[in-house]
């Protein structure tokens, strides 16, 4: 009786079943990922969109301290400085001129301080000469007392100087002061904002502006909420933060203050519409944001977080084929 030919062995039984095995376990991950999305989309509400402007919370305006005719400017705008940097310098010419006069006149009470000092100085050793004189009786104790006299009268003057001296000083030291306030220096290490160097030469008064600055970690996204839609959101609120600035790309975050009062927003048709403007605060400060760029913001009632953006989607699913190529082999 003829044998049955063995059935050979099928090399690649084993491989399908691990790409077979792959696949099934690609598709759960799909379906997986899909379903935490779209919870997060629609399992804790509409999403709620709204149009903002990235800016900070410490963002001031540096003024002019003292009157004066702007005449440097150290800095440019977009450049990082530090707190008390010098970013430009005044002058107040008048300012200027009583400094100078009056430490010219200081020079000259203490010069006539220096010969009231060497004429006392001189009438002492003329004491200690008339002094024999007189014990001797040459001259009489009249002569003595003049020139005693004469010591004390000296030694008046220069203290009346001296007192004066130290007043003019005290005025410097005032008007130096006032001078000082002529160097615009930064409240807080931040950003400028602004550049006015095309102003240089131009007098300006306290109430002038001069720069704009920013701290950059205390920048946020001033979203102007549907007033419809606000009491939809709340503080704590996940958010998704896209900028023109940056195509293709967005930024977690989440509400950290609801606006307690309505704005008028015109619209490019001049179609008014209200607001609500809320604080969306970033997970973490991306580089490269900078104040007054324009944002786009959705915001998901409930607190419920999209943890997984398109690239992190993408990044899982490389891995999970990579994750079974390596198993595979």
């Amino acid at each position: 009786m003829p044998k049955e030919p063995a059935e050979e062995p099928n090399l690649f039984k084993e491989e399908k079943k691990k790409r077979s095995k792959g696949h099934w376990l690609l598709i759960t991950a799909v379906i997986v990922v899909s379903s935490v999305i779209l919870f997060y989309l629609f399992g804790h509400g509409k999403r709620v969109e709204a149009e903002g402007i990235v800016t900070a919370e410490r963002l001031v305006t540096v003024g002019v301290n003292q009157p004066g005719v702007l005449t440097e400017v150290l800095h440019k705008e977009g450049d990082s400085v530090l707190e008390k940097d010098i970013l430009a310098r005044f002058q107040n010419r008048d300012l200027d001129r009583d400094i100078v006069d009056l430490e010219m006149e200081i020079d000259l009470l203490k010069s006539d301080v220096r010969m009231l000092e060497n004429k006392i100085e001189y009438l002492e050793e003329e004491i200690a000469k008339k002094l024999l004189l007189v014990e001797n009786r040459v001259i009489g104790k009249a002569i003595l007392e003049r020139v005693r006299l004469e010591i004390e009268q000296h030694k008046e003057l220069k203290i009346k100087k001296e007192t004066e001296i130290l007043a003019l000083e005290k005025k410097v030291a005032f008007l130096k002061e006032k001078r000082e306030l002529l160097l615009v220096r930064s409240p807080f290490s931040g950003i400028l904002l602004s550049d006015p160097r095309f102003r240089i030469g131009n007098y300006f008064t306290q109430k002038d502006s001069l720069f704009k600055i920013a701290d950059p970690k205390t920048i946020y996204v001033k979203a102007l909420v549907p007033e419809d839609a606000v009491d939809q959101i709340k503080t704590g609120d996940t958010v998704t933060i896209e900028l023109e600035a940056f195509p293709g790309k967005s930024f977690q975050g989440e509400v950290s203050k609801v606006g307690v009062k309505a704005e008028r927003a015109v619209e490019k048709v001049f179609k008014v519409r209200h607001v609500v403007p809320s604080n969306i605060r970033f997970a973490g400060i991306p580089a490269g944001v900078k104040v007054g760029m324009k944002a786009k913001t959705f915001i998901y009632p409930g607190g419920g977080k999209v943890i997984v953006s398109k690239e992190d989607f993408s990044s899982l699913i490389l891995n999970d084929l990579n994750q079974e190529e390596v198993k595979s082999e």
